[in-house]
C-alpha cells in the first residue's frame, strides 16, 4: 500500500502535522509472456491459467480432433461466453474442422499447419495469428476465439464477437 500522508505527531498539545512522503516503490503488474508451445497440453494448461477457465464460468474450452491426411490432430479453442457469437462458432468454425477430412499432397511443416488450417478450413473473414499466449487471452476477453493446433507454435484469433442487443422499450414498472 502507498502511505504517501503519514501522520506526525507535533510536539504541540493540541494539533497536528501531516507530512508528505515519496516512496519509489514500483508496483510491478506486467505479466512475463508466454509464447505458444509445439505441446497442446502445455498451451491448454497455461491457457486455462491464464483465464482461470477452472473457476470462470464465462470462459469455455472446447478441444476438439481434426482429421488431415487420415492423422488426428488434437487442438482447441477458448472463447468468453456471451461476448462471442456460439452460432458462429459451431457453424464456421467446429462444423468444418469435426465433420470433414482434409488431405493433402505434401504434409505441411508444424507452422505451416495452421497456415493451412486457416487458408483451407476456416470460412472465416477476419483471422489474426498470434504466437503470445497471453495477447490471444487478451483478445478471448473481447469477444474473440482463440484457436490453438498440437505441434504449431502459432495459433489463430477468429473475430466472432457478438454483443446483446435490444430496442428502448417503455419502462414496465413507470407506467402512467
Amino acid at each position: 500500500m502507498f502511505d504517501f500522508l503519514k501522520y506526525a505527531p507535533s510536539n504541540k498539545k493540541n494539533g497536528f502535522d501531516l507530512t508528505f512522503e515519496t516512496k519509489t516503490e514500483k508496483i510491478k503488474d506486467e505479466k512475463t509472456d508466454i509464447s505458444l508451445s509445439a505441446d497442446i497440453d502445455v498451451n491448454y494448461t497455461n491457457a486455462c491459467s491464464i483465464l482461470h477457465a477452472d473457476i470462470n464460468g464465462d470462459i469455455v474450452v472446447r478441444r476438439f480432433n481434426w482429421n488431415f491426411n487420415n492423422d488426428s490432430v488434437k487442438g482447441f479453442i477458448i472463447c468468453a461466453d456471451g461476448l462471442s457469437d456460439s452460432d458462429s462458432i459451431n457453424e464456421y468454425i467446429l462444423m468444418p474442422v469435426m465433420k470433414n477430412k482434409y488431405t493433402s499432397d505434401k504434409t505441411p511443416d508444424n507452422d505451416d499447419l495452421i497456415k493451412y488450417f486457416a487458408e483451407n478450413v476456416m470460412p472465416q473473414i477476419q483471422i489474426t495469428y498470434e504466437t503470445s499466449l497471453n495477447k490471444m487471452t487478451d483478445f478471448v476477453n473481447i469477444g474473440n476465439v482463440m484457436l490453438v493446433i498440437d505441434g504449431c507454435t502459432c495459433g489463430i484469433i477468429i473475430d466472432v464477437k457478438s454483443w446483446e442487443h435490444r430496442g428502448v422499450d417503455s419502462p414496465v414498472n413507470e407506467d402512467v
